[in-house]
Parts: structure tokens; C-alpha cells; sequence
């Protein structure tokens, strides 16, 4: 196990080339054999064992963590915490969407037009499980991640990133005796908080203004929904110091 300093040397590390990546608008899968993993070094691993990892190498990075390569049922990485002097072990969970599929209704709810049904979309954005046993399940007692994207948006890598803790995704896997389980959006942003990351995101609010002021059935709403999102645009700039005319709209 690394300690707190070299942790930090590495994150910086891959900070610095996450934040090139971004600039030069290059795909984020470039980087996997350029950034630190907890287990590995740069330019070390072969790219079949980096490809079926970069749902866990990618969001490490945007999060400041560091990704765990060569466990196979445990933890997806690390998380050190300055307070506490503590390394946290954190699972990441890619949920990836069509906006061409996300319809806004009259009342301004959105919903994912899969299939006879649409079903909102906080339902279905979710992190997944497959839970084998109650031993696997066991497992699942860590911080975990909620990492968004839009598969039809080459603007944005993620949407954003939302956070529970251990025992909350537990508490929510435990409600099911399904093998296939999930954890909502909205559960996520009902009971957890959006961790920082070391490059800006959107937001979800932000995203989900940007939909609204363009698919919304009424122009007036559409209207209103472009003044929320300058003003929540503005916010972010504000009290965030995003870059966020930098890193998307150049």
C-alpha cells in the first residue's frame, strides 16, 4: 500500500494529464496507459488489461483517486482523505444515456423514451448490480459513485457525479431480493452530495436546464428554462471557479 504523500504525487500526476486531455479535446481513452492506478505505473500495462478497466481508471481520474487494476471483486479505487488521514476504498458506476431518447414533458419532467413506456429519467439513470450471494452483497458496503454520461453529447465526458456512502447503498441493495438491483439518481441525490472533481462538470441541474430550454413542448417554458440556465451557468463560474468556457464551449 502507498502512502498519503506518493498518493498525492500520483493523483497530481494524473490531474495534469486529465486537464491536457480535456484541453486538446482528445478521447479520454487515450490517457488509460498514461495515469497512475494504486497497483500500476504508466506505460506498464497491456492495453487488454487497461480497456476492460477505463469505467474505473477514467472516473478515478476526474474524481482524484486513484483506480485499483488488479483486483477483481473488491474495490475500483482509493480515496485518500486529508482530515481523517484515512485511504477509503470507492466503487464507481457508469450510467450512460441517449439524449436523442430523453423527451421533456408538459410539466417539464423528463423521461427516457425506451421501449412502449418512457420511464423517468431519475429511475432510470442508475448505478447496477449484479448481487450472486450475500457475501457479494457484503462487498457493496463502500462509498459509492455515480458517474453520468451522455452517449450523444461529444461535448461533455461526464454530466456529472454524485456520492453515497457505504452503509446508504447497502441500506438500498438490501430493499431487493432481485439478482440484478439498482441504485436511482434519484435515491442519489436524495441522500448523498456531489463530490468534487478535479476538472469542472456540468451538473446535473445545469444539463438538465440545457434539455428543458430546448425540448420543453412550450416556447414560453423554454424561455424560462434558458434564463435558469444562465443563471445556474453563472453560479457555478461564481462560486466554483469552473472553467467551463475553457474546457467546453472553445
Amino acid at each position: 500500500m502507498i502512502d498519503a504523500d506518493e498518493y498525492k504525487r500520483r493523483v497530481t500526476h494524473n490531474t495534469e494529464v486529465l486537464k491536457d486531455a480535456l484541453n486538446k479535446k482528445q478521447n479520454l481513452v487515450s490517457i488509460l496507459d498514461q495515469v497512475y492506478t494504486l497497483d500500476m505505473e504508466p506505460n506498464t500495462i497491456h492495453f487488454s488489461l487497461l480497456i476492460p478497466k477505463w469505467a474505473d481508471i477514467i472516473p478515478a481520474a476526474f474524481l482524484g483517486h486513484l483506480a485499483i487494476i488488479e483486483e477483481k471483486t473488491g474495490a475500483d479505487g482509493i480515496r485518500y482523505c486529508e482530515k481523517s488521514n484515512r485511504f477509503y476504498e470507492a466503487e464507481y458506476k457508469i450510467s450512460t444515456f441517449h439524449s436523442s431518447k430523453l423527451q421533456v414533458g408538459p410539466k417539464g419532467g423528463l423521461s427516457i423514451g425506451y421501449g412502449k413506456k418512457p420511464t423517468g429519467v431519475t429511475s432510470y439513470i442508475s448505478a447496477a448490480y449484479t448481487i450472486h450471494s450475500g457475501e457479494n452483497l457484503e462487498t457493496k458496503k463502500r462509498e459509492t459513485y455515480l458517474c453520468i454520461t451522455d452517449a450523444d453529447n461529444k461535448i461533455y465526458n461526464f454530466i456529472d457525479f454524485y456520492k453515497i456512502s457505504g452503509q446508504k447503498a447497502y441500506n438500498a441493495l438490501i430493499s431487493s431480493d432481485r439478482k440484478k438491483r439498482q441504485i436511482s439518481l434519484g435515491l442519489f441525490r436524495n441522500h448523498g452530495e456531489r463530490p468534487k472533481t478535479v476538472v469542472p462538470v456540468p451538473s446535473w441541474d445545469l444539463y438538465e436546464a440545457e434539455q428543458k430550454m430546448t425540448k420543453h413542448p412550450c416556447l414560453s417554458s423554454r424561455i424560462e428554462w434558458e434564463k435558469k440556465f444562465n443563471i445556474i451557468l453563472n453560479r457555478q463560474q461564481r462560486y466554483r471557479g469552473l472553467v467551463y468556457e475553457k474546457l467546453y464551449n472553445s
